[in-house]
């Protein structure tokens, strides 16, 4: 059995049977060794010199190119004729997701083993899903990195905390708006039901629940900070608010560091785990993690930028050979900083203002006065749902209700659409109306690009 079958094993697991999970030890909850080496890794080398983590990159680097060359039909042609592997990565061409996506088994390792590793689905910005195999072992390596991460502002892991999430609440009908997760010891709490009339019910548990840090969407704690500053029942103190997910506006940050009093925490990633960075403590920059992987920062041209320039994230992950990542671009953007040139100490790249793609901000209404962001409710159906769909596109012309325009791979019968319906009710709620349509094909804007969402309004 893959992790991706345990994983969704255990979220089809009612809530009752899942919590002896939390007497297991945190380490094997997040991945076991894969988890604990990582993070044990990470403190001893958070602190070396540029030199040793530039002779770790280049370990890594060698490795993972020689694995491509070797095992990667895409990447057989190329020679790796420098001694200097970051001058080989360069002999690798940029790639996007459009490109892996219509040629997903050139880039899969032939020397891959199905057993040890999963399929992950994901949204797309233009409403067509992308599907690629990712190392079970990246699972916990993954969470070793955010949760050191967060150990700059405090937290350890297996800390209580509360966490804003795009899942399925099964019970809102009872006025339960969360649910219990033991693996991170976290109450996950809806982000689709969260409004005025709801957040009695939201604070009353987080007050018994009494949490070290909330975890989550900064749009869905920014709402929720809001609320609270109108109710009179008072929060329990916060150590930090761990941000994850979506951009962070500095109107955010002020709202969410005024209502809790303490620190908003951010951190940076992709499904595809080919860059990682999280805040320094001192200041709000990131820093990304040189022992993840290699970082580019480039322009239009495919040049690297100087510092204080803004350019696209191109990254290379060390964290995946079933179906590597090589110069893969991220569609996200930041502006380079330098390297070392810190109070904190870490050699690591910095990079300011981090943004992700514009169409993570747009919103659907639940109704007239709630909305979500799409990709809370879009890039959160992973898995399953989205097998046999070619192209998806949200269309709303009333709060309440929505259109989804499905472009099918081959036919329609090889496209649930009650599994999708399930799925979207489970966010929005039962009462959320959802109409299905199968279209030969999505129109493109004039300028040649699909919508992920067009909404209407009177």
């Amino acid at each position: 059995m893959t992790l991706n079958h345990i994983r969704t094993l255990y979220r089809r697991t009612p809530e009752i049977f899942r919590k002896p999970i939390e007497y297991i030890p945190i380490k094997y909850r997040l991945g076991g060794s894969n988890f604990s080496d990582t993070y044990s890794f990470l403190d001893q080398s958070e602190m070396w010199s540029h030199e040793q983590l530039n002779a770790y990159q280049r370990e890594q680097l060698q490795d993972l190119l020689q694995h491509a060359v070797e095992n990667v039909p895409y990447y057989h042609n190329i020679e790796l004729s420098h001694d200097d592997p970051f001058l080989n990565l360069k002999e690798f061409p940029i790639v996007d997701k459009d490109l892996l996506r219509e040629n997903k088994y050139e880039f899969k390792s032939e020397s891959l083993n199905p057993k040890s590793t999963h399929n992950v689905t994901t949204g797309g910005t233009s409403g067509k899903p992308f599907s690629f195999l990712l190392d079970d072992s990246a699972y916990g390596a993954e969470w070793a990195f955010i949760m050191h991460g967060w150990r700059r502002v405090g937290y350890s892991p297996g800390d209580q905390m509360i966490t804003f999430k795009g899942n399925n609440y099964e019970n809102t009908d009872r006025e339960k708006y969360w649910e219990y997760n033991p693996i991170y010891n976290t109450y996950e709490f809806s982000p689709f039901h969260l409004n005025s009339n709801t957040i009695d019910h939201y604070i009353q548990k987080i007050q018994n629940i009494n949490p070290d840090y909330i975890h989550g969407y900064p749009s869905a704690i920014t709402k929720f900070a809001k609320l609270s500053q109108d109710n009179s029942k008072h929060l329990p103190n916060i150590t930090a608010v761990l941000a994850a997910s979506e951009n962070v506006y500095q109107t955010q940050r002020e709202i969410i560091e005024d209502t809790f009093n303490t620190r908003l925490f951010s951190h940076y990633g992709q499904s595809e785990k080919v860059a990682l960075a999280a805040e320094c403590e001192y200041s709000n920059d990131y820093h990304f993690y040189p022992q993840y992987g290699v970082t580019e920062i480039l322009d239009d041209d495919g040049q690297e930028v100087s510092i204080g320039e803004r350019g696209e994230i191109v990254a290379t992950g060390f964290l995946n050979k079933s179906m590597p990542f090589i110069r893969y671009r991220t569609g996200d953007y930041a502006i380079k900083g330098s390297v070392g040139d810190c109070p904190c100490g870490r050699e690591y790249r910095t990079v300011e203002s981090l943004q992700g793609r514009e169409e993570k901000e747009r919103t659907i209404f639940i109704d007239e006065s709630n909305e979500v962001p799409i990709h809370t409710i879009y890039y959160t159906m992973h898995g399953s749902t989205l097998d046999g769909v070619s192209s998806i596109q949200f269309y709303q012309e009333n709060p309440g209700e929505i259109t989804i325009r499905i472009e099918p791979h081959s036919d329609s019968t090889a496209v649930d659409p009650d599994e999708i319906i399930d799925d979207l009710q489970g966010k929005l709620g039962e009462d959320f109306n959802i109409e299905i349509n199968f279209v030969e094909s999505i129109d493109l804007t004039e300028s040649g690009k699909k919508k992920l969402l067009i909404q209407e309004y009177e």
